[in-house]
């Protein structure tokens, strides 16, 4: 019997084999084509896809996941205002421009409805956009937590006295493992805002979290 052997470092365009296999998107050496890292949900194995592979798992994942119908929803919004804007400067906008477009008119949204929990979703998810993009995105990181805090002040201040700094130990920076345990009222986390950690030295950033400190019963 004669088997196929298939090389797991091979170009998924051109099929040329690489290399050194990537750990994430980069372009082809031979083909110049991007190559996708991702993993099946089938089987949680990590393959090399093109972008139709790429978009193939991704919305297998979203059925996994069950945010199929929020996908959607969010595609929607983006070709709604891509159009918007192709009209308003009489060009096409840049994907980039698309989607800062779509995260200020939902910033712009839930400041209408005072949705803090929204805010701090879509200051987080902007944050992660610039990081991607290797810009600084330390206000909006801020922001993020700042919605929090706001949003338990609000809604939750008979039963939460404060918050305590939860740090990823043993895995933080110098400056992050001195915060961790500390513990603030909600008024001192607003006006101190501690997290994220203006003094972290890690490569990904600060990664504190908070955790709620409950009144006594």
């Amino acid at each position: 019997m004669i088997f196929k052997i298939f090389k797991k470092n091979c170009c998924p365009y051109c099929k040329k084999e690489l290399e050194k296999r990537p750990s994430r998107k980069k372009a082809c050496p031979y083909c110049g084509n991007l190559i996708f890292v991702r993993t099946r949900p089938s089987d949680r194995k990590q393959v090399l896809v093109t972008q139709e592979g790429r978009d193939k798992i991704d919305a297998e994942w979203r059925e996994v996941n069950g945010t199929a119908g929020m996908y959607k929803e969010e595609q929607k919004a983006f070709r709604e205002m891509k159009e918007k804007l192709r009209k308003r400067f009489n060009k096409e906008p840049s994907e980039r421009d698309v989607i800062w477009a779509v995260f200020n008119k939902s910033a712009d949204s839930a400041m209408k409805r005072q949705d803090l929990a929204a805010l701090q979703t879509i200051y987080s998810d902007m944050a992660f956009f610039l990081k991607g993009e290797g810009k600084d995105n330390f206000h909006l990181l801020q922001q993020s937590q700042k919605m929090y805090l706001l949003a338990t002040k609000r809604e939750s201040s008979d039963i939460i006295k404060g918050v305590e700094v939860l740090a990823t130990i043993p895995d933080s920076c110098p400056a992050c493992t001195k915060l961790h345990g500390k513990v603030y009222t909600i008024d001192q986390a607003i006006k101190e805002m501690p997290i994220p950690n203006k003094n972290c030295t890690h490569k990904k950033g600060c990664r504190c979290t908070y955790i709620p400190v409950l009144k006594e019963l």
